[in-house]
């Protein structure tokens, strides 16, 4: 039967099977990493290769076509009279606005390469989703194992443009979480997405602490609450991000936040105790805030030149005693030569006992300590335990 092509500019880039058959032996497919999601995808029909034998795996995908791939994919039927645009793609539009899978005048360009942050919105949509927070859709990509890293780094590349291998792996993905699969999913290309949206990892890196769902509704986390600032006015902190970083993998993309490992140590707040070497406490998180100072109007209350303080609590030490010796059982502060000069704590993956809720707070820089002001940023409960 016939097979037609999606567009003139686009001529023999994607044909439209016109029946489901086992997919040819394409010669630029045998080594690449999407071979099985390519083989799939053409024998269910709703992408074909090239004349030359060849499919192309690496070649740009244009938004049009990656409409018109998820809406055949889909299976969603296709308007016989397009209301919207007269272009070859106007049905396909049509049904994906009728599916959820776009919106009206949601791109003003249809043939330029669609990046792979466009990607994720219709992916995501595709699965049933909704959301209109726009730095939000990669992670809910991610999270959800549709879209992965470009590499071990969990490298997002949102602006790069989409591939045909990856449109294919894409929409195979949709396909399964529709037909109720759940997806592995790449933890750090998640992070890197969570670090987008809302400017922290914590819900990804560290889900035994903080579950994005038992959050106090009075103190959820949110991205344009992360300040403190004084009542007279005269003081104001900001927390550009609160990143999570695993001590125990040498690839965490996050590990360049902190200085080299050797140079630090980790303190337990007792007198006349220098600290212990953090490079032998490796089974544990860094949490690194990264504050700034935005205004300070009056340096005879906050410290001159003092960075943004914070505080975390509900982490608690099952053995003080333990603790005092050096057994890493419940927070400790990160440092080089001194106490403060590196905005990190160190927490203990295990070990450590919960006291029913954590908080973060972020604190005035105020001598000697008095009429602070705190303000909490996130408050989320957790099971205590004995």
């Amino acid at each position: 039967m016939k097979k037609i092509f999606l567009s003139i500019t686009a001529a023999l880039s994607f044909l439209v099977a016109s029946q489901a058959y086992g997919a040819p032996n394409f010669s630029d497919i045998n080594s690449h990493w999407a071979k099985e999601s390519i083989t799939t995808a053409v024998s269910k029909g709703y992408v074909d290769g090239y004349p030359d034998g060849t499919f192309k795996p690496d070649a740009n995908v244009t938004r049009a076509e990656f409409i018109k791939l998820a809406v055949d994919a889909m299976g969603y039927k296709k308007s016989t009279s397009p209301s919207g645009s007269s272009a070859w793609y106007g049905p396909f539009l049509d049904a994906a606005i009728a599916n959820g899978l776009s919106e009206k005048d949601e791109f003003a360009d249809f043939d330029g390469a669609i990046t792979r942050r466009e990607m994720s919105r219709i992916a995501v949509r595709g699965t049933g989703q909704a959301n209109y927070d726009p730095l939000k859709w990669m992670y809910l990509a991610t999270s959800k194992g549709i879209i992965n890293g470009l590499d071990n780094q969990g490298t997002l590349g949102e602006d790069q443009p989409t591939t045909r291998a990856q449109a294919i792996t894409v929409i195979e993905r949709m396909l399964k979480l529709k037909a109720g699969e759940k997806l592995p999913t790449d933890k750090y290309a998640t992070s890197a997405a969570e670090i987008v949206w809302h400017k922290t990892n914590i819900f990804t890196m560290m889900p035994q602490f903080f579950d994005i769902n038992k959050q106090f509704p009075a103190n959820p986390w949110k991205a344009d609450n992360l300040f403190v600032q004084t009542a007279d006015g005269n003081y104001r902190g900001e927390l550009d991000g609160l990143v999570a970083i695993d001590l125990g993998d040498s690839n965490d993309p996050n590990m360049g936040l902190l200085p080299d490992m050797g140079t630090l140590s980790w303190h337990n707040l007792v007198p006349n105790t220098k600290g212990y070497p953090v490079k032998d406490y490796r089974d544990s998180y860094g949490l690194y805030f990264q504050g700034r100072t935005l205004y300070n109007n009056d340096e005879s209350i906050y410290v001159k030149g003092g960075s943004l303080n914070f505080s975390m609590s509900g982490i608690q030490t099952p053995d003080r005693q333990a603790f005092v010796k050096g057994d890493l059982n419940q927070p400790g502060s990160i440092f080089i030569s001194q106490l403060g000069d590196v905005p990190a704590l160190i927490i203990p993956k295990s070990g450590y006992k919960l006291g029913g809720e954590i908080t973060i707070s972020l604190l005035a820089p105020v001598y000697g300590g008095n009429n602070v002001s705190r303000k909490y940023v996130v408050r989320v409960a957790t099971d205590p335990t004995d």
